[in-house]
């Protein structure tokens, strides 16, 4: 159960000097998510991208990740080739969580994903990561599916093809039903 009043002094958390309370803070704030003044905090997130203080870009970049911000993805790719190699890889692994996907420092990997994809909601980007080449990205998108959803489908990111795409079928059920059949286009079912 939310309680409104709490969006505010959560928001202030965010900026807090010690990062485990940057952490909860993210986590908790991930749940008013569909709150009034739940956007205009993470557009404030997205400000500190650009501040001349590192920290604070890396610490936005982290909590961007955190909240699994698909619209924050375009502001954020160009920063995968930031000279600091700490920011960098700060945006790598945020882009890797929100996405589903895996382009590393590549750039043009990223835009061209995007280009290819900002249309679709995050489920779908998901759903595309269970069958990535690479088990991590396998394992990371299943989890982000159960982290989203609260479900599971017993999905194996090591097991044989036939198997996970058993398991692929079943998550792509449960998007047609709660996307209405709209798989492909935006939805705000389920889109966080």
């Amino acid at each position: 159960m939310n309680y409104p009043g709490a969006l505010e002094p959560l928001a202030r958390r965010l900026y807090d000097t010690e990062p485990r309370n940057r952490h909860l803070a993210a986590d908790t704030l991930r749940g008013y998510a569909k709150e009034p003044g739940y956007q205009r905090i993470v557009a404030g997130l997205r400000e500190q991208l650009r501040v001349p203080v590192i920290e604070s870009r890396i610490a936005a970049v982290q909590l961007l990740g955190q909240l699994r911000d698909p619209a924050s993805v375009p502001e954020l790719i160009p920063l995968a080739v930031a000279p600091e190699a700490e920011l960098a890889q700060a945006v790598v692994s945020a882009l890797t969580v929100i996405c589903g996907q895996e382009f590393g420092y590549d750039v043009p990997g990223w835009s061209q994903w995007w280009r290819g994809n900002y249309n679709r909601p995050r489920p779908a980007w998901l759903l595309q990561g269970l069958r990535h080449p690479s088990v991590d990205m396998r394992r990371l998108a299943n989890y982000e599916l159960q982290l989203l959803t609260g479900m599971t489908t017993h999905y194996d990111p090591d097991a044989h093809d036939a198997e996970r795409e058993e398991k692929v079928r079943m998550w792509e059920s449960w998007w047609a039903h709660v996307s209405g059949g709209r798989a492909s286009g935006d939805s705000a079912a389920a889109t966080g």
